[in-house]
């Protein structure tokens, strides 16, 4: 097996809003396009010397400070903390050693 050792290797965290903006969000929004800016022109600038760079763009998270934030709220498509941890575990294994500059939403479709 190739050793696909990354020299470096840098994952964004931004959010879904980034890919996909839903209503009521227009700032917000206009703010995530320099996430994947960011991440394209990094990916690209640190690959000649071994480094790699993605985005992961989360949906809101199942976190204790988001069910305060909004209570009531359906939590059906919340996204798992240890579910952003294994998708950041991935991007660092040797599998995704060809992943470079890619933007991934991790949303449950919502």
């Amino acid at each position: 097996m190739a050793d696909h050792t990354k020299q470096g290797l840098t994952i964004v965290t931004g959010a879904a809003g980034a890919a996909k903006a839903d209503l009521g969000m227009r700032p917000y929004a206009a703010s995530k396009p320099a996430v994947k800016k960011l991440t394209e022109t990094l990916s690209k600038e640190i690959r000649p010397s071994g480094g790699w760079a993605n985005a992961i763009l989360p949906s809101i998270i199942n976190t204790p400070a988001n069910h305060d934030g909004m209570p009531g709220s359906d939590t059906l498509d919340w996204i798992p903390p240890g579910d952003i941890a294994h998708l950041v575990g991935f991007l660092l294994s040797d599998s995704a050693h060809r992943i470079n500059g890619a933007l991934i939403p991790i949303t449950c479709g919502a």
